[in-house]
């Protein structure tokens, strides 16, 4: 089972989106926490450690762009996957700068989403099998 945390600074985005990952009975993902800015965000990876985040761009008090980059200067193997309801190319570049799974748009399908997770799931799954430089390979053509 992958833990994962969702950092949104919309309270119904985040609830709906954690309901859509757990009506995907074919994976075993658990959410272990949600935090409404990118400050919230970087303590709940430092205490709950999840195998996954996934986050907004557009945030207050810290937006998606600073979490993602001490997100990366921190825990620079955590996979990460970007929602966003901006498709503007600063915030595409900055999500690729900071190795991203996946940038998704809102509103976006489950089949979107399952896609993206089972990238992470196959990049976790390397890593645990010993396979780190693959898995960094792999997810650099993954976005």
């Amino acid at each position: 089972m992958y833990s994962y945390i969702v950092v949104d600074d919309e309270m119904l985005i985040r609830k709906g989106l954690i309901r859509k990952i757990d009506s995907i009975t074919s994976m075993e993902l658990e959410c272990v926490g949600e935090a409404g800015n990118g400050l919230q965000g970087m303590e709940l990876v430092k205490q709950k450690n999840p195998d996954i985040v996934i986050t907004d761009m557009k945030m207050n008090r810290m937006s998606g762009i600073e979490f993602l980059e001490q997100l990366g200067q921190q825990f620079p193997e955590k996979p990460v996957i970007v929602i966003s309801g901006y498709k503007d190319f600063n915030y595409v570049k900055k999500a690729i700068e900071n190795r991203v799974i996946g940038y998704v748009l809102k509103p976006f399908s489950v089949e979107e989403l399952l896609a993206r997770l089972r990238v992470v799931q196959r990049r976790l799954a390397m890593i645990k099998n010993g396979s780190p430089a693959e898995a960094s390979v792999f997810v650099n053509g993954a976005l």
